[in-house]
């Protein structure tokens, strides 16, 4: 029993400890700074960026940024690459990390406010489908953060395959628009810019839209 005390306690700091950090990172760390540090990295730039998307969005770090700077440095091809290997180590990593930390001690907490029980049911099964489904949508909705989504996915019973692959295909509409819009911007090619604005706004606007309508349907089932 006091061991599962202190067990619980260790895992508390390790939150708190998580939090402050992720508190330092978003202040300190923006766009040009991190495509500075990427840049001055010289033949190690690739690695860099990579470990950026393996370790910042652990503390809640915003992708988006990183993206925009894969796209400045790498261009669509290459930053497309260096990203969806960048993101499918850390969506590992993170789905553990909330395993350990969080899953006894937070996930009833967390689905006690989601009120449709049909999903509700869905999030705790093992159907792996029916989790592979959920996550999918939740990844294509920019409104869930590709760092919630992925510590979310440590509370349900999803396996680590499954996870890989709809964070692979979930992210890589956003990925290749996030990495098209900050090789537009540093190319400064006005037409191209103006494209690729649009497409990002297309890409908030349609996958919310169809998120929204499918939780919607959930939730009239259920009635």
């Amino acid at each position: 029993m006091e061991k599962d005390k202190r067990k619980k306690i260790f895992k508390i700091i390790l939150i708190v400890i998580i939090s402050i950090i992720s508190i330092f990172l978003i202040r300190t760390i923006n766009v040009n700074n991190l495509r500075n540090f990427v840049e001055s990295s010289g033949e190690a730039a690739d690695l860099v960026y990579v470990l950026s998307w393996v370790i910042l969005p652990i503390f809640l770090f915003p992708v988006p940024i990183i993206a925009f700077v894969g796209g400045a440095l790498f261009g669509l091809f290459k930053g497309t690459i260096l990203t969806l290997i960048g993101a499918s180590i850390n969506a590992s990593i993170m789905l553990y990390i909330s395993r350990y930390l969080a899953k006894d001690l937070i996930n009833e907490y967390i689905f006690s406010k989601i009120k449709n029980e049909k999903l509700k049911k869905n999030l705790k099964t093992d159907n792996q489908k029916a989790l592979f489904t959920i996550f999918i949508i939740l990844r294509f909705t920019p409104l869930v953060s590709f760092n919630a989504e992925n510590y979310l996915a440590g509370l349900t019973n999803i396996k680590l395959s499954t996870h890989i692959i709809e964070t692979l295909i979930g992210v890589l509409p956003g990925t290749i628009i996030f990495l098209n819009v900050g090789d537009k911007i540093i190319g400064n090619s006005i037409p191209a810019i103006v494209i690729a604005i649009v497409l990002l706004i297309i890409l908030a606007i349609v996958p919310t839209f169809v998120g929204k309508k499918y939780f919607k349907e959930e939730i009239d089932k259920d009635k």
